[in-house]
């Protein structure tokens, strides 16, 4: 017996394709090159530079709107209390530690009504947001008191740092008059640095930055695959 042949072999002709081999050869000759690989070179770079200038103003915006959203506004007065009629007379340190003692009064009576409705009748502000945007510090080692008011704009910062201070000075002249203190020995309580300024508090400087960048990166591909979208949309 001679040998197999190749159709003997294998029950049919070496040159036979399956049906499905045969319909997928087909797609592929016909789809041309220019749909798998995308856009040629002379369209490629005016698409990408189009989508670079829509990356690029969409990060504008998004550090615009960032740099100018939610952070608030700090400002501060400065308040110093002193005892003049007995400080210049005094040889020893017990007056002025008996004032810097004094102060943790007068910081403890700045949120309390009596001088937030004071500040409130100035200002036309309500007591609560007072209350709720001010505060008053006593520094270690000084004579001085720290009125800090947080707001939204910086003029509303700077009228409430100044108005709860003027209050608390008040407050303190109006209850030795009513005490009937002489006043050679009544405790001063004075505006010395009124708030004038305010800065920009509770958001981080570089988050504007993070934000356009990564604004940047997510709008240029977006915008390159939607034009990569409409052009091939177009070719066909």
């Amino acid at each position: 017996m001679g040998p197999m042949s190749d159709r003997d072999h294998r029950g049919e002709a070496p040159t036979a394709r399956p049906a499905l081999w045969a319909s997928t050869l087909q797609r592929l000759e016909r789809t041309r090159l220019a749909d798998i690989l995308g856009p040629s070179a002379p369209l490629r770079l005016p698409m990408m530079l189009l989508a670079l200038l829509i990356a690029v103003f969409l990060a504008g915006l998004a550090v615009v709107s960032t740099g100018t959203g939610s952070g608030r506004f700090q400002s501060r007065a400065i308040l110093l209390i002193d005892q003049p009629g007995l400080v210049a007379e005094s040889t020893a340190d017990g007056v002025l530690l008996k004032l810097s003692r004094l102060r943790v009064k007068y910081v403890d009576v700045s949120g309390t009504s009596i001088v937030l409705e004071r500040a409130a009748a100035e200002t036309d502000i309500p007591v609560e947001v007072l209350r709720a945007s001010t505060s008053v510090i006593a520094p270690p080692i000084s004579l001085t008191l720290v009125a800090t008011a947080s707001a939204a704009t910086r003029d509303d910062a700077i009228v409430m740092a100044n108005a709860v201070a003027d209050a608390m000075a008040a407050f303190a002249a109006d209850e030795q008059a009513f005490n009937q203190i002489p006043p050679d020995h009544r405790v001063q309580l004075s505006v010395i640095e009124p708030a004038a300024t305010a800065s920009r508090v509770g958001e981080s400087r570089s988050r504007p930055l993070t934000v356009g960048v990564l604004t940047s990166l997510v709008a240029f591909v977006l915008a390159y695959a939607g034009i990569q979208i409409v052009t091939a949309r177009q070719r066909t």
